[in-house]
């Protein structure tokens, strides 16, 4: 661990503390820091490590739970998505059955997220897709690997392989899908289901 992953781990602690305290006063904004405190614990900790931090993932993933139960914090379905796969790719399918039980709205969502999470979701509730969306190349491999999984259908997931290569640099930079592909490892744990 070098000297920026140290003030990367202190500044997610300064900032979980932080959210903790305000989370009473000024639930949305004490989610946010909660929330962002923990997405950089998790990366940070997946860079140095090389191991998903599976203590980590639990406690953003129970945090979100209990905000949405308690405080009245409005998931975004961006952050649902990524928590989803985060839980599954930790093996934590009992906290990604209660989180694809949280309504969110959809409303400035990209249709992407949208799709993504019908068929996410829908391993866990029943879905009605909400969207049809014209996917790229990779987001449609993606999108068949996930169809075929719900299916039942045989995949060797080389879509969410594409899909990962396409991304991570871009659209996942400097979260912990931009340091390994959780995606997959998600998915295989929805294929053992």
């Amino acid at each position: 661990m070098n000297d920026l992953d140290v003030l990367r781990i202190e500044h997610a602690n300064a900032s979980l503390a932080k959210g903790h305290g305000i989370l009473p006063s000024d639930p949305s904004l004490g989610f946010y820091h909660i929330w962002s405190g923990r997405m950089l614990l998790i990366a940070t900790k997946l860079k140095c490590d090389g191991d998903l931090p599976r203590d980590d993932v639990r406690a953003v993933v129970r945090e979100t739970i209990q905000a949405d139960a308690t405080c009245d914090v409005e998931l975004d379905l961006e952050k649902q998505n990524e928590l989803l796969v985060l839980a599954l790719a930790s093996s934590d399918v009992d906290g990604a059955r209660q989180l694809a039980s949280i309504q969110c709205n959809a409303g400035n969502s990209h249709p992407f997220d949208i799709r993504f999470n019908d068929i996410l979701r829908s391993f866990f509730v029943p879905q009605q897709s909400r969207v049809s969306y014209n996917a790229s190349g990779s987001e449609q491999l993606l999108f068949d690997d996930l169809d075929s999984l719900a299916g039942k259908r045989e995949t060797d997931l080389t879509g969410t392989d594409t899909y990962w290569n396409a991304t991570k640099s871009k659209r996942y930079a400097g979260t912990p899908f931009a340091i390994s592909n959780l995606f997959r490892t998600a998915f295989e744990q929805l294929r053992s289901m």
